[in-house]
């Protein structure tokens, strides 16, 4: 596929799923080190809850430990 055909792919997912699509490089040089990676990372997601109830807050589902909405407030965080 062409630089063309990827960004065109990308428009059409945010049209189809009326979202935004966001999208995450990692380098890794195998599969090993792509699951340590995305380990290591969802880590790091695991102790700030505040990040998960801040995405959760964007899909307007109740949360799923409580049955509540989420709180809809902007959290500043960074996933570095």
């Amino acid at each position: 596929m062409s630089e063309a055909d990827y960004a065109g792919l990308i428009a059409a997912a945010h049209q189809q799923l009326n979202a935004p699509v966001i999208l995450i490089c990692l380098a890794a040089r195998n599969v090993d080190q792509l699951a340590a990676i995305v380990k290591n990372r969802l880590k790091r997601i695991q102790y700030r809850p505040q990040l998960i109830d801040g995405f959760l807050a964007q899909t307007d589902r109740p949360h799923p430990r409580t049955g509540t909405a989420v709180d809809d407030r902007p959290w500043p965080f960074s996933l570095l």
